[in-house]
């Protein structure tokens, strides 16, 4: 009986290990297939995300996109985020498609810029078998862990103008070729630009250059600044375009706030109603998640998604002044 006993027990426990390795095996393989989060971070103005299976979708703070989204920010400015640490800084009047596969760790990640201007920041050095590339109608880009600006115009006859300023580490630009193939890759640095103007065998390569930050926004100038930071900012001579910039906002900031008691009596805000307000998530027309919110106040996105993909078709920016219901598209 003891021998029976002690050849049980020893069973058990081999069960118990055994099931024990299985369950360590099973969390090691989902974190290292964990996905990836591709999401909006911030939109201010008025973008749209339009997706093959739905359509148009006003682009709205924490929306989820997914690969093959093509965006369009049509006034303000927008921000993605990818993953924990790749963001994409999306200007005024710019036209891009996305195209991101992999997990958060061997991300694969595609920005097709059709025109407009986007600020890149890889805050960590890719792994070995991940990628980022911008893509232009005459050029790509590749890069490894970087800050740099892309620029698509076109010109009065039609072809792509792209200008590549690099504001942190090195990126390589490929021409495309006539034949439509990547030519020689041309190294730019921080504090480098370069101008690549038309295509075909149109295609005119320039000189790489110190960059002329005349020609670029004063927000983005502000952005890349808070980036990278003042050293590296001083090393280019951002630091003094940007302090200009400070000076010249601060006195515009001054003048314009220089009203009179009757403009402010004029203009007084209009009285926002108390509320509170029922909230109302839906998915595929039924309940998923309500909540109470004050007159006046926003409100936030449930922590839980009901689906993998697609994302809520509000503007979380947007204050509650009424009962609203927000479907999931």
């Amino acid at each position: 009986m003891k021998g029976k006993k002690g050849i049980l027990i020893g069973a058990i426990a081999a069960v118990v290990i055994i099931a024990a390795v299985v369950v360590i095996l099973l969390l090691n393989k989902g974190k290292s297939e964990s996905y990836r989060v591709i999401k909006v971070y911030e939109s201010q103005g008025e973008s749209i995300v339009t997706r093959t299976a739905i359509g148009d979708i006003t682009a709205y703070s924490n929306m989820l996109l997914e690969s093959g989204d093509d965006v369009a920010v049509r006034d303000g400015k927008l921000t993605l985020q990818l993953d924990d640490d790749k963001f994409v800084y999306a200007e005024k009047d710019t036209n891009f498609a996305l195209v991101a596969s992999g997990s958060s760790q061997n991300s694969k990640t595609s920005i097709e810029l059709k025109t407009g201007a986007i600020t890149n920041e890889i805050q960590n050095p890719l792994s070995k078998d991940s990628s980022y590339e911008v893509n232009t109608p005459n050029s790509t880009m590749a890069v490894r862990g970087t800050v740099f600006r892309v620029e698509v115009t076109w010109d009065a006859d039609g072809k792509p103008v792209t200008k590549l300023s690099g504001f942190q580490g090195k990126v390589d630009i490929y021409p495309i070729a006539p034949d439509g193939t990547k030519g020689e890759p041309v190294s730019v640095i921080m504090g480098e630009e370069i101008i690549i103007a038309g295509e075909g065998e149109d295609l005119e390569i320039g000189e790489v250059e110190e960059i002329n930050y005349e020609e670029l926004p004063a927000e983005t100038l502000l952005t890349v600044y808070e980036i990278i930071g003042e050293t590296q900012s001083e090393e280019i001579g951002l630091s003094e375009v940007v302090e200009e910039i400070e000076i010249s906002v601060s006195e515009n900031s001054i003048s314009e706030n220089s009203i009179s008691e009757n403009s402010v009596s004029e203009n007084a805000v209009e009285e926002i109603p108390e509320g509170p307000f029922t909230v109302t998530f839906t998915y595929q027309g039924s309940t998923f998640y309500t909540v109470s919110v004050k007159g006046g106040e926003t409100v936030s996105p449930p922590t839980l998604a009901p689906a993998p993909s697609g994302g809520w078709d509000f503007d979380f920016s947007t204050m509650i002044v009424e009962d609203t219901i927000i479907e999931w598209q």
